[in-house]
């Protein structure tokens, strides 16, 4: 489980230590540090802490104190595997508006957004590398969709960088859409999904989510049109 102080916690902590002398630059923001070493290129080229050298020495009560008062919250990241141990738990115990980063490899699971407002996102997001997308798979097993979205998520819930395969249910073997939902799918790879009915890549049932560079191909669905096999909306 990962450590989830409030972020005025976090900055209190941060600037006590300064009392001893501190260099920022000599402090990496914890998800750079731990996928990519010495290189401090944040989300999309962005540095996430400053890295200009800045000796520190001493903070008085009031410093910090104006720090806290100002500092707005910092955006929240959480790793797959390192802070949960599968994609499905940390959807459920990261709170809205947070980023869940997971690395690459298969992950034989389900997952289902449960009404959670949040991004899940492979590496391809963080470094702005499409190869991510190959290699960071969700594998449904051949049993039920592979990810759902069906208690009214709206487009805040975003979906990034995976290649989603081997979902096998009665309609929607890749991604399940329903009930109003409107999530973002982005930069998706959907193959090898089945449906007895409808929609082997998407199902989508009073629906609106938004699509964009979605590849979806190798999906079937017996009942469906050849026009509808790889996505069914209605």
């Amino acid at each position: 489980m990962s450590d989830r102080k409030p972020t005025f916690i976090r900055i209190l902590i941060l600037f006590c230590h300064s009392r001893e002398g501190w260099n920022p630059g000599e402090t990496t923001d914890y998800l750079d540090s731990s996928l990519r070493g010495n290189d401090k290129r944040g989300i999309f080229g962005q540095t996430l802490f400053n890295q200009t050298e800045m000796p520190i020495r001493r903070l008085t009560l009031t410093t910090i104190l104006l720090i806290l008062t100002v500092q707005p919250a910092l955006p929240r990241y959480f790793l797959v595997p390192n802070d949960y141990e599968t994609i499905q738990s940390g959807i459920t115990n990261i709170e809205d508006g947070e980023t869940l980063f997971v690395r690459p490899g298969v992950y034989t699971e389900n997952i289902n957004f449960d009404g959670q407002e949040v991004v899940v996102a492979s590496l391809a997001m963080y470094f702005n590398d499409d190869a991510y997308i190959d290699s960071t798979v969700i594998d449904g097993d051949n049993w039920g969709s592979v990810v759902s979205f069906s208690l009214g998520e709206s487009r805040s819930a975003f979906l990034y960088g995976f290649t989603i395969r081997n979902g096998n249910t009665e309609s929607g073997g890749g991604i399940y859409v329903l009930n109003d939902s409107q999530p973002t799918l982005s930069k998706l790879k959907i193959c090898n999904n089945e449906a007895e009915r409808y929609g082997g890549g998407i199902y989508c049932l009073n629906g609106h989510p938004i699509i964009s560079d979605v590849i979806i191909y190798d999906n079937t669905a017996s009942k469906c049109s050849k026009s509808t096999k790889m996505v069914y909306i209605k």
